[in-house]
């Protein structure tokens, strides 16, 4: 793979898992369905992984100054590693973001089965 093609999908990824950041960090506050444990346990996986890609971002700015000295070969080597992490990264997230999206949904349904079952019974005790 090229290098112009492993920096855009890198950069590119940065973007998608800050795009994934937000969507998790407005569902907690939305659905307000997850502890401030479990918030604080998520946000500090999302900030791992973000924190590696700023640092791929900065690398490659390092990469392509002309004030590098690495090798070329050097350079291909970093890149795809750096490359090859992000996808994984990316990966990871999205099936951590669908299992939160789940996770949530659970819960509201449980919220919603329990109100349904209080409020039949606020019924039935109105009737008696």
């Amino acid at each position: 793979m090229q290098k112009g093609t492993m920096i855009t999908v890198i950069v590119d990824g940065v973007t998608r898992l800050n795009s994934l950041f937000e969507i998790v960090t407005k569902k907690i506050k939305e659905d307000k369905v997850i502890t401030e444990k479990e918030s604080a346990y998520i946000t500090g996986v999302f900030n791992e992984k973000l924190k590696e890609g700023n640092q791929s971002i900065e690398k490659i700015k390092e990469l392509i100054s002309p004030k590098s000295a690495m090798s070329e070969a050097d350079k291909l080597q970093l890149l795809t590693q750096m490359f090859t992490v992000m996808k994984e990264n990316i990966t990871t997230l999205k099936r951590f973001e669908k299992g939160f999206v789940k996770l949530c949904e659970e819960r509201k349904a449980k919220l919603t089965d329990i109100k349904e079952v209080t409020r039949l019974f606020d019924k039935e005790k109105q009737r008696t």
